[in-house]
C-alpha cells in the first residue's frame, strides 16, 4: 500500500477530494434544542441495543470516567459542576439502570460534556416522563 494511500484511508482526503469536517458532537443543534426545550431529561440505551444501561456500578463509574469530578453518593445521586452549568444525575438504586435522571442548569454550556458521555457510550438523552 502506498504513503498516498494510508493517507487517503486515514483522512478520507483522496488526490480530488475535498476534506470532510467531522460533526463536533459538542455543537449538536439537536441536542442543544433539546437541552434548551426539556428542563429533565433522561440517559437510556442505544435505540433497539440493550434494555438497561448496565449494572448500577458500571454505569456510574462510567459517568464519572467521562466527566471526572463526578461522585455518586449512596441514593445514586450525582452532579457534574462548572462554570456556568451544572448537571446533576440520578441513577436510582436499583441493580440494573434502565434510565439516569438529568437536570441541567445552565443552558446550553452542558452541551459539549453531555455530547461527549453520549458519543463515547452510545446512550441516548430523551424527555423524562
Amino acid at each position: 500500500m502506498t504513503f498516498s494511500r494510508v493517507f487517503a484511508t486515514l483522512t478520507g482526503l483522496g488526490p480530488e477530494t475535498e476534506p470532510q469536517r467531522a460533526a463536533t458532537p459538542g455543537s449538536s443543534p439537536d441536542l442543544a434544542a433539546t437541552l434548551l426545550k426539556f428542563e429533565r431529561l433522561q440517559l437510556v440505551p442505544a435505540a433497539g441495543g440493550e434494555p438497561t444501561l448496565g449494572a448500577a456500578r458500571e454505569v456510574r463509574e462510567r459517568i464519572a470516567e467521562l466527566l471526572p469530578g463526578v461522585t455518586f453518593d449512596d441514593d445514586g445521586h450525582g452532579s457534574f459542576t462548572r462554570t456556568g452549568y451544572s448537571v446533576a444525575f440520578d441513577a436510582g438504586l436499583e441493580d440494573q439502570v434502565r434510565a439516569v435522571g438529568v437536570r441541567i442548569t445552565g443552558g446550553p454550556a452542558a452541551v459539549p460534556p453531555l455530547a461527549r458521555l453520549l458519543s463515547k457510550t452510545g446512550w441516548r438523552l430523551e424527555s423524562a416522563r
